[in-house]
C-alpha cells in the first residue's frame, strides 16, 4: 500500500479510535491494529471529500446521500496527497 492510499491517525486518534484510514476497492477502511474496524463506500459519492486542519489535529469528511462520516485526530503529514487520490 503506498502512502498516498492510507493516512494515519496522531496519538490521540490512536488512544480513542482507530490507527490509520486506507482507500481500498472504492471504499475508505479504518484500520485499528491492521484489521478492519468499518468501511464507508466512496463508490457512490457525489460530493468531494474534505480535509481540515484543528487544533488536535485534522479531520477527513465525506458526505453521501445520506450519510456524513468523519474521520477525526489524524495527522497531517501526507493528508493532501490522500486527499487528492480521494477525490480522483
Amino acid at each position: 500500500m503506498d502512502a498516498k492510499s492510507k493516512l494515519q491517525t496522531n496519538f490521540i486518534g490512536k488512544l480513542f479510535g482507530i490507527d490509520a484510514i486506507s482507500i481500498e476497492d472504492k471504499s475508505l477502511v479504518a484500520l485499528k491494529k491492521g484489521r478492519d474496524v468499518s468501511k464507508f463506500s466512496i463508490g457512490n459519492s457525489m460530493c468531494f471529500a474534505t480535509y481540515e486542519s484543528m487544533i488536535f489535529g485534522g479531520r477527513l469528511v465525506l458526505k453521501d446521500n445520506n450519510h456524513k462520516r468523519s474521520f477525526k485526530f489524524l495527522k497531517s503529514d501526507g493528508a493532501i496527497e490522500f486527499l487528492e487520490s480521494l477525490n480522483l
